[in-house]
């Protein structure tokens, strides 16, 4: 299973390394917007791989852990590039409006 990750902060790390334990052969992969996030993930085991927004059509799983103020536009662009298996997830806190906006995605149920 390949699972990709958008932002390694705090929750992203934490989902990333409690999918290791049960899970020890999945492959997890990791973006984020800041470099030196990526590079300490990977570095610290909690990722295995770098990767950009565009190998997301690679994943099988995405969750998406952005500040809930700029997850609208990456959940949209994540739609865009994942592939149509591809189950995509966000640790927000508000999903009526995400799923207001989504709506009329055409990978709309892609997105859990």
């Amino acid at each position: 299973m390949k699972v990709g990750i958008i932002g390694l902060g705090l929750m992203g790390g934490s989902f990333a390394l409690d999918l290791k334990t049960p899970f020890p052969k999945w492959i997890i992969y990791g973006c984020d917007q800041f470099k030196e996030n990526e590079k300490k993930a990977f570095e610290l085991g909690i990722i295995d791989h770098v990767i950009s927004l565009d190998d997301l059509n690679k994943m099988d799983i995405v969750l998406v852990s952005v500040p809930v103020d700029n997850s609208l536009k990456v959940l949209k662009k994540v739609l865009d590039i994942v592939n149509n298996k591809t189950l995509v997830f966000d640790v927000g806190s508000t999903k009526e409006i995400i799923c207001e906006f989504l709506k009329g995605h055409k990978k709309r149920s892609n997105y859990l």
